[in-house]
């Protein structure tokens, strides 16, 4: 715990003091959701503790060679979509935070679920956020039926094996999701002594469902400081264990859709991908890569959400 008295603000002591009684620690400010009228004091002493904190948990700042490097020599996850797995040049770097953005019913929740199925079914452990409920089994199920070979005699043990790799948490807070985060950091740890194999894999869908809420019009707003700390404890966690961090959210805009996190979280995925439903189709969607470290952005593919259930060629399952 960071105890605010012993941080230098430049606040006067009696200013300082009033926020030291209303948040003992920077973690308890966090935290608390309690945004009650307050006066200029008041808004000066919770600016500088916003300024301090943002400093604290901006993106981590790596050289070009490492950068470079750690590209280079990382192995991909493939989602075995593969219109997604083109944009992103074979798949989701471990080490890295990735987004899907898009608008409702472009398959962001899909691929999650195929990148967690392909994953697993390598043998590696997944942990899924679901703050939505939209985690779904079946859906699994019939993804993995469509690419395992009808006869095979196995088939639902093999299934059944995957699904005990995917550890799904149900979160609709975002307390409870730094909670969470801060609860991994630890345990992928202490794994990691006994050489137990650590997850892969963590999405987080949709990590715009519990921030949303937090979010005012005040850029400095608590709100803003919770969306940068959990980037940072997501991009931490990534880049400590070698995880790819998966998390979607939803699009706003009709001419030019955009994520509804605004522009306090753009710079925080290293990679982020639009999926967008084509006019005057039922399942076509295009996927284009609109940021990234490793390749030039736009590149895009088109994917059709009404056969990413088709079976992919057996060298692939």
């Amino acid at each position: 715990m960071t105890s605010v008295a012993g941080l230098q603000l430049g606040l006067e002591a009696h200013i300082h003091t009033q926020l030291c009684n209303e948040f003992p620690t920077v973690e308890a400010y966090v935290r608390s959701t309690k945004r009650v009228n307050s006066d200029a004091a008041r808004d000066q002493a919770l600016a500088a503790l916003d300024r301090y904190i943002v400093d604290r948990v901006a993106p981590l700042v790596q050289s070009g060679i490492t950068l470079f490097n750690t590209a280079a020599a990382a192995p991909v996850l493939p989602t075995r979509c593969p219109g997604v797995d083109r944009v992103l040049g074979e798949g989701l770097r471990p080490g890295q935070l990735t987004e899907f953005f898009g608008e409702t019913g472009s398959g962001k929740t899909m691929v999650c679920l195929l990148a967690a199925l392909s994953t697993a079914m390598e043998g590696y452990r997944v942990v899924w956020v679901d703050t939505c409920s939209a985690f779904s089994p079946r859906q699994l199920e019939t993804l993995f039926s469509h690419r395992t070979e009808a006869a095979h005699p196995n088939s639902r043990a093999r299934f059944i094996a995957a699904l005990k790799l995917v550890q799904v948490h149900k979160v609709t807070r975002a307390q409870s999701l730094q909670t969470l985060l801060q609860h991994l950091s630890p345990l992928f740890a202490e794994e990691e002594s006994r050489k137990v194999p650590l997850p892969k894999l963590i999405i987080v869908d949709s990590l715009a469902a519990v921030i949303t809420p937090l979010l005012g019009n005040d850029t400095t707003s608590q709100g803003h400081t919770v969306m940068t700390a959990l980037a940072r404890q997501m991009k931490v966690l990534a880049d400590r264990f070698g995880v790819a961090v998966l998390v979607t959210q939803p699009s706003s805009g009709d001419v030019q859709p955009r994520p509804v996190l605004g522009e306090g979280w753009n710079l925080q995925p290293h990679t982020r991908v639009q999926l967008a439903r084509l006019p005057h189709s039922a399942s076509l969607c295009r996927v284009t890569l609109t940021a990234t470290q490793l390749h030039a952005c736009g590149r895009d593919d088109v994917i059709d959400l009404a056969q990413l259930q088709a079976a992919v060629p057996a060298g692939e399952r």
